[in-house]
């Protein structure tokens, strides 16, 4: 993921990563506490890192350098139930794009997917107010977020933004198959996300494209903001970046107030109206071409196809569609 996403910006925001190099980030005194449960926090003017009272779950939170308070952050996901993404806050790349909306940036350690709906997005969310009390950015108690990641990684976007809605402005699952909570409320339907499965996923082995492809299904009937992607790829990050990115800028433009200022308190975010989106013909697909069209004009059952925030996106999904019954490639 760290080295497919750094091809995509390296070139349109490499000048940005080098002004961040320099910008003294990581200046200033140390600051640190410890919770009443024993767990610790610390900031040393660039990275915020959080380490629950067992040693386990663990964060890192990246600041956009400035005066300015933040606005929101991205998330990340890791792979493997007891993976490590800690590593991405740090990523110049990561930390441009970013920037570029004036967001916080964070990984994440030891949180299983499966479990982040019951007790990971708590312990996320005393973690922030943590941060936040040690004085700097104060803000990071009532950040807004976009949260993605692949394998485990997706299963924790789907569980935070079901687990927080009101604070998820989009998430975008990648190769992953076990979703809970299996029925998503009516807050979450309305959290644009945008699931992308492995037609050749060794390790979901089918299991991953039926029940995404069923989860989607389900939530489309009562009007959820989410679409489908069946890639042609195994277990790996595939094509999406393109796809992500132009989602995530579109549905931040349309979610995030402009003057929303999260030091007053919590961000309300916007709701997108159903048929202010583009849909896109899933039944489509085998054709070698899906049908994509804004809301009003889509010919066919619109509970039934996936819906997208707005033409570009929607095109970006057309071009990334294969048939949905292939012949894996000797």
């Amino acid at each position: 993921m760290k080295t497919r996403l750094g091809r995509t910006f390296a070139i349109t925001l490499g000048g940005l990563a080098l002004l961040l190099c320099g910008s003294g980030v990581g200046a200033g005194e140390p600051l640190g506490s410890t919770l009443e449960d024993g767990s610790q926090v610390h900031f040393d003017g660039a990275y915020y890192d959080f380490r629950a009272a067992d040693g386990r779950k663990m964060i890192k939170l990246w600041v956009t350098p400035g005066p300015e308070p933040v606005r929101g952050m991205f998330i990340i996901g890791h792979g493997g139930g007891s993976g490590d993404s800690r590593s991405f806050p740090r990523d110049r790349n990561f930390q441009a794009y970013a920037a570029r909306h004036r967001f916080a940036f964070v990984g994440l350690h030891y949180f299983p997917g499966r479990r982040v709906y019951d007790d990971g997005a708590a312990v996320f969310v005393k973690a922030l107010d943590a941060f936040a009390a040690l004085g700097p950015h104060p803000e990071i108690a009532h950040l807004p977020f976009v949260v993605f990641g692949g394998s485990n990684g997706g299963a924790t976007s789907y569980g935070l933004a079901c687990g927080l809605p009101e604070r998820a402005i989009a998430f975008t699952p990648n190769a992953a198959a076990w979703w809970n909570p299996e029925t998503p409320s009516d807050a979450a339907i309305e959290v644009p996300g945008l699931f992308v499965v492995g037609l050749f996923d060794p390790f979901m082995r089918g299991v991953g494209v039926e029940a995404t492809r069923q989860l989607v299904a389900d939530a489309r009937k009562r009007g959820a903001r989410w679409s489908f992607v069946a890639e042609e790829k195994g277990h790996e990050d595939g094509a999406t970046w393109q796809l992500f990115t132009r989602f995530w800028d579109r549905v931040i433009d349309l979610r995030l107030p402009p003057g929303a200022d999260p030091r007053q308190g919590p961000v309300a975010l916007r709701t997108i109206p159903e048929e202010e989106g583009w849909l896109a013909d899933t039944e489509s697909w085998d054709d070698g071409l899906t049908r994509v069209a804004p809301f009003a004009e889509y010919e066919g059952d619109r509970a039934a196809a996936s819906w997208l925030p707005d033409a570009d996106t929607a095109f970006l999904y057309l071009s990334l569609i294969h048939i949905s019954e292939p012949t894996r490639p000797s």
